[in-house]
């Protein structure tokens, strides 16, 4: 846009640098622009479900990054695992690597064993309302079957 004085007018730069900016602190606090990855804050699911060779677990909490239902980190007792349902992985984890921080716990995504659990059967889906992610764990001879709820979808209530 051309301004009366015949000089560029820089609101349209001003936008574009802010944006610039915004994004140049997002890239850099996540440190992907150095490949380290730093402990990520996970955070309880509060509504999802567990069942353990089809009966309900005792003592366990699921735990997942933000909205993102996959990686998953199962505690079961105390013990953590890593589901991935992308990959169709099982880790196991040092718990002694996992720092807990109220309700929220705190692990580096690097420190994952190199070697997965064995694993076998898996289901992993969208059923609606939930996510599931279904698989047996080979030398416990145990179904582990986790359903995660979908976030609300509120945009048409605006409308």
């Amino acid at each position: 846009m051309t301004a009366r004085n015949g000089h560029r007018s820089s609101a349209g730069g001003c936008a574009c640098l802010a944006m610039l900016a915004l994004f140049s602190i997002a890239y850099f606090e996540t440190g992907a622009a150095f490949g380290n990855e730093k402990a990520a804050l996970w955070k309880i699911s509060d509504q999802a479900l567990l069942r353990v060779d089809d009966r309900p677990a005792k003592d366990w909490n699921i735990y997942q990054t933000g909205k993102k239902a996959n990686p998953l980190l199962l505690q079961l007792g105390t013990r953590y695992l890593l589901v991935d349902g992308h990959e169709r992985q099982v880790f196991e984890l040092d718990p002694a690597k996992i720092e807990h921080k109220g309700t929220e716990i705190s692990w580096d995504p690097a420190e994952h064993p190199a070697k997965p659990l064995e694993t076998s059967e898996w289901i992993v889906r969208d059923v609606g309302l939930a996510y599931r992610i279904s698989t047996r764990l080979v030398a416990e001879n145990h179904v582990i079957d986790l359903q995660i709820p979908h976030p609300l979808d509120i945009r048409g209530i605006y409308r």
